[in-house]
């Protein structure tokens, strides 16, 4: 069930806005659906984990008073959620007030200048918890029904997303070039154990092995006689060849990849090379996303481990290769990275070597890649409310604090591409 997640910032020593009539307010909304929303007191979260918090853009709605901005906590964390661009289309700002307090005027005079601060107006909402209660209750269920719904619509792409990765390598396997789609596999693999030991983070490398998968998607529309010739390819055979990255690319700009947009980045580029000499734009060091120089490394090392027709490079030969490309092919850090784990942990990586040290590989299977993938991304999402629940309000119920939010999404699918299907 995936839930609402609404935050509140109401001063403990409020004036103009009494705490518990204003979390009575916020209760009426939800009558019968606690158990489907997530309430937070952002006052007792301390500032790091609130700065994650909104980084991952899970805050639904954040209702606060007009005390709470002339604090400056109370200023901070508003302020924090107003400026952040991650969340500005999705994060709804209420300011809970009420009209019979004088001071409140000049109080909202500081919320005016916060608003104007952060071009936030537009999503303000103000309401009198004495007057408009009932309103008040109306709007958030409205807020709640639009984000429950922009986060179903959200784990739908993504579920989309890994059933066309997945079908682009079946396809690929089936109908084109059993060896292409064991490639892409593999090359997928090594690329995520090159990137862990680097310290890339698990989001960076969920985006990394996606992006692994369907950087050959261009060879569908490459002929058999070249993609499947055994031997040295002409010039204009190789000319032909080259054109997957930019058919890959043409291919896959008509989607939208959601999370995984910069996936499209990696298959434009994994035939760059640090020295600029390579393909299509011929990109130069930094110039190439850091995934890309990854994946163009996976990539060239797994074609040589060796296919049917052609014997690979023994152990020695291997790693001496890669570090003889180190600075012109490839970034010198990932060839370090790798072959230290070509040399002690070739396990990670599905390799082994034979008493001859010739390499002896084996590829993981797609659904497990995927698989994977998403038990990381749940797993994270799911220790990450657990974070925020040791931080929240001990005041909490324990149904509040122990409601399951592991299905939560941060963010509206963007309407630019056409939807995965």
């Amino acid at each position: 069930m995936i839930k609402f997640v609404m935050a509140h910032c109401l001063a403990d020593d409020s004036v103009s806005v009494d705490k518990s009539k204003a979390l009575e307010c916020m209760g009426d909304a939800f009558k019968g659906d606690e158990k489907e929303v997530t309430l937070l007191d952002i006052n007792n979260i301390n500032e790091d984990t609130l700065q994650k918090f909104i980084q991952n853009g899970q805050i639904d709605c954040l209702v606060f008073s007009p005390d709470t901005v002339v604090t400056p906590v109370g200023k901070s964390i508003v302020s924090s959620v107003l400026s952040n661009k991650d969340v500005a289309n999705n994060c709804k700002i209420i300011n809970l007030y009420s009209s019979q307090e004088e001071q409140d005027v000049k109080k909202s005079a500081e919320i005016g200048k916060l608003l104007l601060q952060e071009n936030s107006e537009s999503r303000l909402l103000h309401f009198d918890v004495n007057t408009d209660r009932v309103l008040f209750a109306q709007n958030l269920q409205g807020i709640r029904n639009d984000s429950v719904k922009s986060r179903e619509k959200y784990q739908q792409l993504e579920n989309d997303i890994l059933d066309f990765t997945r079908s682009v390598v079946q396809n690929i396997e089936t109908n084109k070039d059993e060896y292409t789609a064991k490639h892409i596999r593999s090359v997928s693999k090594i690329a995520e154990v090159i990137a862990q030991k680097r310290g890339i983070s698990p989001e960076e490398i969920d985006i990394l092995k996606i992006g692994a998968l369907l950087h050959d998607i261009g060879k569908t529309d490459i002929a058999d006689s070249v993609l499947k010739k055994p031997s040295r390819l002409t010039d204009e055979e190789f000319k032909e060849m080259r054109s997957h990255v930019t058919l890959g690319e043409i291919e896959l700009n008509n989607y939208n990849l959601g999370d995984f947009e910069r996936a499209k980045i990696i298959a434009s580029e994994h035939h760059e090379r640090y020295d600029g000499k390579g393909y299509p734009r011929g990109l130069k060091g930094d110039e190439i996303d850091e995934l890309s120089r990854i994946v163009s490394l996976a990539d060239s090392t797994q074609a040589m481990f060796g296919r049917s027709y052609q014997s690979g490079k023994k152990k020695d030969e291997l790693i001496s290769e890669l570090k003889r490309c180190a600075g012109s092919q490839f970034d010198p850090k990932m060839v370090d990275t790798l072959c230290d784990v070509l040399d002690k942990e070739p396990e990670l990586v599905y390799v082994s070597y034979d008493e001859n040290e010739n390499i002896i590989y084996d590829v993981p299977d797609t659904d497990k890649l995927l698989e994977d993938t998403m038990l990381s991304r749940n797993k994270r999402e799911q220790d990450f409310f657990d974070s925020l629940k040791e931080n929240t309000n001990p005041d909490l119920s324990e149904d509040e604090k122990n409601m399951d939010t592991s299905n939560s999404k941060d963010k509206e699918i963007g309407k630019d591409n056409k939807t995965i299907e």
